[in-house]
């Protein structure tokens, strides 16, 4: 059986040597985009294992239950900070969630209180509204796209889920 680490690094091979797409590389070795990206900077930090495991079950839930949505991730776990408390999600549904998809499940995997304590996800959950979608990317941008000084310019990770 072949490890994730070890589909990585031919992810990685094949990309990196101009072979082909990140995508493509990550269908082809049965991969996440994100676990693609994922850096084994902090090996050693079972917080940091152990939240990245949070989101991948969270956003596979997502997933499952069919929502289509676009995911922020940000704060303190895309830092150099070594033991965070949790990883910040803001999620931008890109369609209507009926009781359809299962409302148990999505009751579950989109209530902020329940990500906090089930997940150790800070999750805050945007509108669908076109109108203003651009408006409140923007106040996001600027609330976490900054540290407290509002010069240091910290890292946004964006993941599509059924797009």
């Amino acid at each position: 059986m072949v490890r994730p680490s070890q589909r990585r690094e031919m992810a990685r091979w094949a990309v990196e040597g101009g072979r082909t797409s990140i995508r493509h590389a990550c269908r082809t070795f049965a991969l996440s985009e994100t676990g693609y990206r994922y850096q084994a900077t902090f090996a050693q930090s079972e917080q940091r294992a152990k939240l990245f495991g949070a989101l991948k079950l969270w956003a596979g839930n997502l997933e499952a239950s069919g929502i289509a949505a676009k995911l922020w991730i940000c704060g303190s776990f895309l830092t150099a900070k070594p033991e965070p408390k949790d990883i910040d999600v803001v999620l931008w549904p890109l369609h209507r969630v009926y009781a359809a998809h299962g409302m148990r499940t999505v009751t579950i995997v989109l209530d902020p209180k329940a990500t906090l304590t089930d997940y150790t996800l800070d999750v805050h959950i945007e509108g669908l509204s076109n109108d203003i979608a651009f408006d409140r990317e923007a106040t996001h941008l600027g609330m976490y796209g900054f540290g407290w000084d509002r010069r240091m310019p910290k890292t946004i990770v964006e993941i599509m889920l059924n797009p």
